[in-house]
């Protein structure tokens, strides 16, 4: 089976959180960085400029399981810092078998 890869977009959360000095890409990346927590299988490419208030950054995942890891950690990463990350897009479509254990015949 090829990654599956996600794009996602990060911004500020306004309306929670006290305005921040740090760039939106940094904190970004950063959590990426905590959320790949050096599992073998993920990859990330930053997609905008450092400065965009609204940075993109495109994330290859070997497995489902690692996706589904990923997604966890990159959230509460972000929770504490007032950023909020959407999924922009989906590619590559995890099969059912890919997140059961394997089986003993």
């Amino acid at each position: 089976m090829g990654m599956l890869g996600r794009v996602y977009t990060f911004e500020r959360d306004i309306v929670d959180f006290a305005p921040s000095c740090e760039l939106v890409s940094t904190a970004a990346v950063g959590a990426v960085l905590a959320a790949m927590n050096g599992r073998p299988g993920i990859r990330f490419e930053m997609l905008t400029d450092a400065d965009n208030p609204k940075p993109v950054i495109a994330v290859l995942f070997s497995n489902a399981i690692s996706m589904a890891y990923f997604d966890g950690l990159v959230e509460a990463t972000l929770r504490v810092s007032g950023i909020k990350v959407s999924v922009m897009q989906v590619t590559g479509t995890p099969a059912l078998a890919d997140n059961e254990p394997a089986r003993a015949a």
